[in-house]
């Protein structure tokens, strides 16, 4: 799994949640550096945030990922796991956007577009 985030004048900084070689991450070269390990334990805001999300077992530690994503302050979590995330356009994921806006979930088609028309237009957001 791997969170994709813009940083100033890097088009695409690719935040990952374990070390991996990277040999063809994008065609749009990003780079990367490691997102924060998750903490032991849970705290009061994160156990708020879990709850909202109607985490199940199965999808706790991905979904903590996506906290750590939103409270370390990344743009775009890029996941292909629409189980946990929800489809593009599903009531789940638009509950989860909400939950981490302006942090944005995305697949990676999505982010790809999303790639696409920045280049083309030059804006970033």
């Amino acid at each position: 799994m791997a969170a994709f985030v813009r940083a100033d004048n890097n088009p695409d900084l690719v935040a990952l949640t374990d070390p991996a070689a990277v040999l063809v991450m994008s065609r749009y070269q990003p780079a990367t550096f490691l997102l924060s390990r998750l903490a032991l334990d849970v705290g009061a805001e994160e156990t708020r945030f879990l709850a909202a999300a109607l985490s199940s077992a199965a999808s706790r530690d991905k979904l903590r990922l996506l906290y750590v994503h939103r409270r370390e302050g990344r743009d775009i979590f890029v996941s292909d796991d629409t189980d946990t995330f929800g489809a593009p356009g599903s009531n789940r994921r638009q509950r989860l956007n909400g939950l981490v806006s302006p942090a944005r979930v995305m697949v990676t088609d999505e982010f790809e577009q999303y790639c696409r028309s920045r280049q083309t237009t030059g804006r970033w957001g």
